[in-house]
């Protein structure tokens, strides 16, 4: 049986438990709470996540969660807990692994830990504004709260600097050598979004046609981050001496430092994307779904090895006209790389190593780290998505 004091505790961090899951994690207000859930339908309801929430925090970790139906156990417990559809009850516990004495010392310090996390965090939601003021705004669309589809909000600069901030070393990054730069971390700004539950992904394009994707599993893995300052100043000084064009108003980096295998990803330098100046808020299944259904619905492995590389690599400069999807620095469609694939396969594959072999003034960079298995995937993922 729990004491009084047991109780209060528990009731206290439970309370900070839903509160930051809703505003410092992003989720649409009310998204996580007790109570009925209907998921199988896609209501908001969706408890799965109680588990990505706890594994986050440690000052969560003396917590379950713990879906019913019909007063039993649906799922089980612990923080991976998830829907079992429609009629489900949620709902926050201890966990059965601890003692009552621990419980009530860990819970102690949790509410200790979590209050601290709180008064650095738990800043008020961006307020998205219809005009633009500045070249330094942010220009947003997308799945957002109350933004129509098809229009455009902005992010000041000045809301991203309330942020957290840290102050990171990066090498080579901007020019050889090091540089130390200012970044807010983009969870962060995600999590003071008003993003619709449904926007696990976002495209971040910049002024010249680049595009980047960052689904949300990249973004748990590789902890992407936005540079307001590079060796102490903002982008109204850039370029950074040594740097002969302006990667302003924004980039997004990834580092070592926060993330060990960044470095080892097999384009990098498309997570890194400079002059970023809009970013597009997207339910990932539904943006891709022309890569996922019809011939690719269930794809060989070597398709669908040559899809993903697509999607993280080429994706960033050349576009699929149809649906508007990717970058369009590159000035060749997909299309128009599809039939070299298809009907000029040893051209197709030369040219990814050695653009200027064939062309001089080719803007492509070269990517002579493809291995032969790579190409032959990237041909097998356009052979199949010739004609669909």
């Amino acid at each position: 049986m729990e004491t009084l004091l047991e109780r209060a505790f528990h009731r206290l961090i439970k309370k900070v438990f839903l509160q930051l899951t809703n505003q410092h994690l992003g989720f649409a207000p009310g998204t996580m709470k007790e109570g009925k859930t209907s998921c199988a339908r896609g209501d908001d309801e969706n408890t799965g996540v109680f588990g990505a929430s706890a594994a986050k925090y440690p000052c969560f970790g003396i917590w379950d969660a713990v879906l019913y139906r019909s007063g039993k156990e649906c799922r089980g417990r612990g923080p991976l807990a998830g829907c079992c559809g429609i009629g489900c009850f949620a709902r926050v516990e201890p966990s059965k692994k601890l003692s009552h004495a621990k419980m009530i010392r860990y819970s102690f310090i949790a509410a200790l830990i979590c209050a601290t996390t709180l008064s650095t965090t738990n800043l008020p939601a961006f307020e998205l504004h219809a005009e633009k003021t500045s070249p330094f705004d942010l220009a947003l669309k997308g799945r957002l709260e109350g933004v129509p589809e098809g229009e455009t909000r902005y992010l000041r600069r000045a809301e991203l600097e309330a942020l957290p901030k840290r102050t990171l070393v990066l090498s080579g990054e901007f020019v050889p050598g090091t540089q130390e730069v200012t970044v807010v971390m983009l969870d962060d700004v995600l999590a003071k979004l008003p993003r619709l539950a449904n926007a696990d992904a976002l495209i971040a394009t910049c002024h010249d046609g680049y595009a980047s994707i960052y689904t949300s599993s990249f973004m748990a893995e590789y902890k992407p981050f936005m540079v307001l300052e590079i060796n102490g100043k903002g982008p109204e000084t850039w370029p950074p001496e040594g740097l002969t064009f302006n990667p302003g108003p924004y980039v997004i980096s990834t580092s070592k430092e926060l993330a060990p295998d960044a470095p080892a990803l097999l384009d990098a330098g498309h997570k890194r994307p400079w002059g970023v100046n809009l970013i597009e808020f997207i339910n990932y299944e539904e943006r891709f779904a022309v890569w996922y259904n019809g011939a690719l619905k269930d794809p060989s492995p070597i398709v669908a090895e040559g899809r993903y590389i697509w999607v993280n690599s080429c994706f960033s400069c050349h576009n699929e006209p149809k649906e508007n999807l990717g970058g369009i620095k590159g000035a060749r469609s997909m299309q128009i790389l599809e039939s070299h694939a298809v009907y000029n396969e040893a051209y197709f594959k030369t040219y990814i190593r050695e653009p200027k072999k064939f062309n001089p003034m080719a803007l492509m960079e070269p990517h002579p780290h493809y291995t032969d298995a790579q190409l032959d995937a990237l041909v097998a993922f356009l052979k199949a998505t010739m004609g669909q």
